[in-house]
């Protein structure tokens, strides 16, 4: 694989007017035809847009990122490649902090980055970057460290007892957001009630059945279930995972992996799967409100281009296609406390199908505009 540029390119958009849009008015669901989008005042080149659709960047809210050179010059422009202009990493690391300031900057290419945390658990993790906590002060100690070294919110994790997961919530309130799993020791109930900002992956959910959604609703709790990721884990025994073109954009060690767990079916899996499918749709009816997610870095998902994947699982599920473009856009925006002037021109309207999405013409991210061919070199091997 020859890694994408990790520079930040394109054409700058200060004299650039696209006339002749469709602008998809996410909010409403309405379209606004023959628009005109304008990002500088001062224009000296006007180019037609009939035929094209505009929407908001895209978020993926439950990713992974190497923080290494594969992370750096890779996987982050895979991100803009596919229109994904803003990520929230779940494992954070001091050298995540440092990109994240740098596209700031907009000296590196690559998305806008929220970023947790190292992941903060108990002393039996198994996971081996992991802060293990066994008192309440060790508790503390960790969301001090987490805030000094410059992590956007804390990660918390399976493994934490009731003593310190409520510790890790009273030194978090005036410093940093809470978000991640539900830990085996306590139930959605309580997490919710506690201030988590996040639940991941549809856990609890299950067991806590749909009268936990008006207590979710209430406490503006959100949830994002990384559907791809479930699914994948649920259907491994599909052959024709081994001839996805976008393994060639993951490391050989990681494809062999992936490679050796094809066969494992999992009929259990696929219950539970088509289960939480099923409770996804009756959350969002109900008013809770869903995040998109890929939870990169599992079998066979791919940064960048599974977000398509997920939002086209969130209307398997029950959502409109605008109800699941919401999802990727002004959810993520009201979540973060972000706006941006970040876009993704489509070739086609995603509200007639939701798989439009993958066809992108053109993204706007940090005041530079990616045209179609600059998105292919950021996709070549």
């Amino acid at each position: 694989m020859r890694f994408g540029r990790s520079t930040i390119g394109g054409v700058l958009l200060a004299a650039i007017v696209f006339t002749h849009v469709t602008w998809i008015d996410i909010a409403s669901g309405r379209l606004k035809r023959d628009a005109t989008l304008r990002i500088a005042s001062n224009v000296s080149r006007v180019l037609d847009g009939t035929g094209k659709f505009v929407i908001p960047g895209l978020w993926d809210m439950h990713t992974h990122v190497p923080d290494d050179d594969l992370g750096r010059s890779a996987y982050l422009p895979l991100f803009v490649a596919n229109g994904v202009t803003g990520i929230r990493v779940m494992e954070g690391s001091t050298e995540l902090y440092r990109w994240r300031d740098a596209i700031r900057r907009k000296e590196l290419l690559g998305p806008r980055m929220v970023v947790a945390s190292a992941i903060i658990d108990g002393p039996n993790s198994f996971l081996p970057d992991a802060v293990k906590v066994a008192t309440p002060d060790e508790a503390r100690k960790a969301v001090r460290d987490a805030k000094g070294k410059g992590a956007d919110f804390v990660k918390v994790y399976d493994n934490l007892s009731p003593a310190t997961y409520d510790a890790i919530i009273d030194e978090s309130r005036e410093r940093l957001p809470v978000a991640g799993h539900v830990p085996a020791a306590l139930t959605v109930s309580y997490v919710s009630g506690a201030g988590q900002l996040t639940i991941e992956h549809m856990m609890g959910i299950a067991a806590a059945g749909t009268s936990v959604f008006v207590l979710l609703r209430k406490n503006h709790t959100w949830e994002c279930p990384t559907l791809i990721m479930r699914r994948n884990y649920a259907y491994l025994d599909d052959r024709s995972l081994a001839e996805d073109p976008r393994l060639k954009y993951v490391r050989r060690s990681t494809r062999e992996q992936w490679l050796g767990m094809i066969g494992q079916g999992d009929a259990e899996r696929k219950r539970i799967f088509s289960h939480e499918k099923e409770l996804v749709g009756q959350m969002a009816r109900a008013g809770v409100g869903i995040l998109a997610g890929t939870d990169n870095g599992n079998p066979f998902v791919f940064p960048g281009f599974s977000l398509h994947d997920e939002l086209a699982l969130l209307v398997d599920a029950g959502m409109t296609p605008v109800e699941a473009l919401r999802t990727a856009t002004i959810n993520p925006a009201e979540l973060l406390h972000v706006r941006s002037a970040d876009f993704v021109i489509l070739d086609a309207n995603p509200l007639e199908d939701i798989h439009n999405t993958k066809k992108i013409h053109a993204v706007i991210l940090h005041g530079h505009l990616f045209y179609r061919a600059m998105l292919y070199e950021l996709l070549a091997c």
